[in-house]
């Protein structure tokens, strides 16, 4: 779309407001210039278009290349935190597993222990027994000498 400047209609407007005919026609002729000058044309809003779009995908690009690289930069730290706590369970699970390996050596070692506590003193309940046995014996045989001394002496009576 062209624009046109009248600068005919333009000089008569100041002529009809009293300005004198060469004044209306050089501030006609000085307007045009700027106006004109200012105006964009078809050609000049394509150059800008175009000028716009390479300047909208150099920054598209370059956005693309920032979110690539802040990705991979972001996959980096995901791997490498990844890794740090697995490093951090493994090491968590082997000191689990040597207090566990500890504490059943202190279990064996206790249940040992109670054994031979146990062994010792049924051994001890053993010996008791067999001395109160003997004692019940001794007893048992006294008891039959004195019975069969009583009887003898019954019997002589």
């Amino acid at each position: 779309m062209a624009f046109a400047f009248d600068t005919l209609a333009f000089a008569k407007r100041l002529r009809g407001g009293g300005i004198p005919d060469t004044q209306a026609d050089v501030h006609a002729e000085a307007a045009r210039e700027f106006i004109m000058a200012e105006l964009a044309t078809k050609s000049d809003l394509e150059v800008v278009r175009r000028e716009l779009d390479t300047s909208i995908q150099t920054v598209r690009k370059d956005l693309e290349a920032s979110i690539q690289s802040v990705r991979k930069d972001l996959e980096a730290s995901i791997q490498s935190v990844r890794k740090d706590l697995e490093a951090s369970i493994q090491s968590v699970k082997h000191e689990l597993e040597a207090s566990i390996q500890s504490l059943r050596k202190d279990m064996e070692a206790n249940i040992a222990s109670v054994r031979e506590e146990i062994r010792t003193l049924r051994m001890e309940m053993i010996a008791r027994i067999e001395h109160a046995e003997a004692r019940m014996t001794i007893r048992l045989g006294s008891m039959i000498v004195v019975a069969t001394g009583i009887l003898a002496a019954l019997i002589k009576l």
